[in-house]
């Protein structure tokens, strides 16, 4: 399988069409703090939602992954979304959310949980996160 898109914010740019589609308020470039390379996109949750997109288009209902990178200092205040995978022939997605005790949660594009709450996460250890995505069957799950 060919890899569709990735990105490392090694352009270190959060302008839009540069390394992903769009920009919601106002995340920034990190570069002290990241797992390789020379950045890492800071998400400042705390004060306000801050994210970027970049849309996947399938042309079937061939399943699709995703993979993310995350370090919490802190934790959110509430249910947090951190990471979405949208896919237009469904007209759905799949998303990963954390909690205020540092647990992750999956949810369906019915936008119901699946499965229970991850263990809880440490604050300053990077993380991998992956998922699958199959466009009008819900999720395959993730890891």
């Amino acid at each position: 399988m060919a890899r569709l898109w990735s990105s490392g914010i090694e352009l270190q740019s959060v302008t839009a069409a540069v390394e992903f589609d769009a920009v919601v308020n106002s995340p920034t470039i990190n570069t002290t703090i990241k797992r390789s390379g020379a950045a890492s996109l800071r998400c400042n949750v705390s004060s306000t939602t801050a994210y970027i997109s970049h849309a996947y288009r399938p042309t079937d209902s061939t399943p699709a992954f995703a993979r993310m990178y995350v370090r919490f200092t802190s934790f959110p205040a509430g249910l947090t979304t951190i990471g979405y995978f949208f896919d237009s022939l469904a007209g759905g997605g799949t998303n990963i959310r954390v909690n205020s005790n540092g647990t992750l949660e999956f949810w369906n594009e019915t936008l119901a949980q699946v499965g229970s709450d991850s263990p809880a996460l440490s604050v300053d250890t990077w993380y991998r996160i992956e998922w699958s995505h199959e466009a009008g069957a819900g999720p395959p799950g993730a890891r």
